[in-house]
């Protein structure tokens, strides 16, 4: 079983997670669950706002005043004994484990990055260093040729609503479809 999550949070280091996105598969990639929950917060960076537009005020009302520790039990269940899969494992794990570890939970999956993944398949030069830099889930879906408006619509079909990039519904499908392009294409095996 994988699972395919995206994370929106409070800054860069570990803050808070405002809110999460997942689509659990079989290892057929036949989908058989999609969460999407919003948290209560205690802070939110500026600089996080301006990126996906959750304020403090915003989540106070789409959690119902819930926070991380009041789901992290429901959160566990569904995506333990599953792989990750994440575009940037490691800010999303980080953030993950962050908020799990604050409720006394262990969690360390097997994980998958596509963001690593797709950087030499990709092959977008790196302006500050040699090589190439890590692609956005939007230019590693631009390389795939899959249209924004198609992950809209799965987005749309399996969650109800999003509002695009950095809304982690859109964001958790669009890893999916880049994760199910690539393994029909024979990127990923």
């Amino acid at each position: 079983m994988k699972v395919f999550l995206d994370t929106e949070t409070t800054g860069l280091e570990p803050g808070q997670i405002a809110q999460i996105s997942y689509i659990i598969s079989d290892d057929d990639l036949n989908i058989q669950k999609a969460e999407n929950i919003y948290f209560k917060v205690n802070s939110m960076e500026t600089k996080a706002q301006s990126v996906h537009g959750l304020s403090i005020e915003k989540l106070e009302l789409l959690s119902d005043g819930k926070s991380f520790t009041d789901h992290a039990n429901q959160i566990l269940d569904d995506i333990d004994q599953k792989i990750l899969i994440c575009h940037n494992v490691p800010f999303d794990y980080k953030f993950l484990n962050s908020e799990f570890v604050r409720c006394g939970i262990e969690y360390d999956p097997k994980k998958f990055c596509t963001m690593n993944h797709y950087t030499n398949l990709c092959g977008i030069p790196n302006p500050y260093r040699p090589g190439y830099k890590w692609p956005r889930l939007e230019e590693t879906l631009d390389f795939l040729s899959i249209e924004k408006s198609e992950v809209l619509k799965n987005a749309l079909n399996l969650f109800g609503n999003t509002t695009g990039f950095h809304d982690s519904r859109f964001d958790s499908m669009g890893l999916f479809m880049i994760y199910k392009e690539g393994i029909k294409r024979g990127f990923i095996q």
